[in-house]
């Protein structure tokens, strides 16, 4: 009976245990931290998270990570956010979470806010970041090359206007300003937003496909300007329609 009975107990605590180990996530990724300009952010991968705001506990999900082997350091999910895009940090003082926004992303849900400077741009840090995009001649206008990474990931890049196309190799050595960063680059220019050109592009290094009838799209484009905060007038929008002047300018290798 006694035998039984220690069989028995044995058999309930081995239960026991595959139930905790079925309920907790063995698969966590111990993710880094790094120094930003005055805040500490997440790295995970090739991908740099700062702070954005802080949010509730309440909204946080699953848990996929911790920070620096502290396994109570803990990263989750936000709401149904991309993870590529947005993590939570966990608080210990007020009980409440850091929502972390990877650096690159631009299109911010609505009912977030950000008071931290870091997310914020000014024109010095933009000059320093990007000087190849500043003092440019305007005699042609300007042509703002865009592509995209993923559906709402959007990047810009900037050349003076000229007569000619412009080669695969120049268009390749574009850096990829966020539609924040781009719009105030273009308002250092004293120049009418109708001699600003937008040119999208399939960018090779991206893997998400644009259709040439999607670049042609006049809701596409007003779209795109619109994040850019220029104007396109009726005029200048029936123009481009009669005489694609400006989708001549994309480069046919693009898409061979």
């Amino acid at each position: 009976m006694k035998k039984k009975l220690y069989s028995i107990i044995c058999l309930c605590v081995l239960f026991s245990i595959m139930l905790c180990a079925c309920g907790k996530n063995t698969n966590l990724i111990d993710m880094s931290t790094g120094e930003g300009d005055g805040y500490k952010s997440i790295i995970w991968e090739d991908r740099t998270y700062a702070p954005f705001c802080v949010v509730s506990k309440n909204d946080c999900g699953t848990q996929i990570g911790y920070l620096n082997g502290e396994t109570d350091d803990r990263v989750c999910e936000y709401k149904d956010y991309p993870t590529d895009e947005w993590l939570a940090n966990y608080l210990t003082v007020d009980g409440g979470a850091m929502l972390y926004k990877e650096v690159n992303v631009t299109h911010i849900p609505d009912g977030l806010e950000s008071e931290y400077e870091w997310n914020s741009t000014d024109i010095e840090k933009l000059r320093e970041k990007y000087p190849e995009y500043f003092d440019l001649g305007t005699f042609k206008g300007l042509e703002v090359y865009v592509w995209q990474m993923a559906e709402n990931d959007y990047r810009f890049g900037l050349m003076q206007g000229t007569n000619r196309n412009k080669t695969l190799k120049e268009m390749m050595a574009l850096k990829g300003a966020t539609s924040e960063e781009m719009a105030l680059i273009l308002s250092t220019f004293d120049i009418d937003d109708k001699d600003i050109f937008v040119i999208p592009w399939q960018n090779p290094i991206s893997s998400y496909m644009v259709t040439d009838d999607m670049m042609k799209d006049p809701e596409y484009m007003n779209n795109i300007r619109s994040m850019l905060r220029l104007d396109l007038d009726e005029e200048q929008l029936s123009k481009q329609e009669e005489d694609t002047a400006m989708y001549d300018r994309i480069p046919t290798a693009c898409f061979t």
